[in-house]
């Protein structure tokens, strides 16, 4: 079963929408939502005792430190983790911590990814005009990035690694990784 529910932006009170879920006896609680809004959302389930696996998106990746207790146990997809297992990824944290002092969130790693498929489409066509470029990026098949595998197919469209985070003792651990 399932139930889909909306709400206002701004509201406070979500009870009636996860009673809704309650009741109609879904086997998990999917939460695509801000941040902002997550913990208050995931307290009023816990309340009213729906103790379903609780998941989200990549939205939930500015949580506060703070707000990570509350959520213990919940998992959410993400384009990148920083103790992800991949060399190549392992490789631009140390460099990026090198140069910047601070460990690379989500939008570095994908940006570093977009420079590197940008670098490799000027590369294959030997020129960097807007036409090259394109006809560049239209030819990679396959590219391993810092943010996992992507797999381009004649839609444009990548198909790309997933990465599945656990809040787990009060931070962000990395769970598992989907591969196309």
């Amino acid at each position: 079963m399932a139930a889909f529910e909306s709400y206002t932006t701004g509201e406070t009170d979500f009870s009636a929408q996860l009673a809704a879920i309650k009741d109609s006896g879904a086997d998990v609680l999917f939460l695509p939502n801000y941040y902002s809004e997550i913990p208050l959302q995931v307290g009023q389930a816990r309340e009213m005792g729906l103790d379903l696996p609780i998941i989200g998106a990549d939205a939930w990746g500015p949580l506060e430190a703070d707000a990570l207790p509350d959520l213990e146990g919940c998992f959410f997809s993400t384009h990148y983790a920083t103790d992800i297992a991949s060399p190549v990824a392992q490789a631009f944290v140390s460099s990026y911590e090198a140069a910047y002092g601070q460990v690379p969130d989500d939008v570095a790693a994908l940006t570093y990814d977009a420079f590197g498929l940008l670098s490799e489409a000027i590369r294959s066509q030997g020129k960097a005009d807007s036409e090259s470029i394109r006809n560049g990026l239209a030819s990679i098949r396959r590219y391993e990035g810092v943010t996992g595998v992507m797999e381009f197919q004649a839609t444009g469209d990548p198909v790309k690694s997933a990465v599945i985070l656990k809040i787990e003792g009060g931070k962000f651990v990395f769970y598992r990784q989907a591969e196309p």
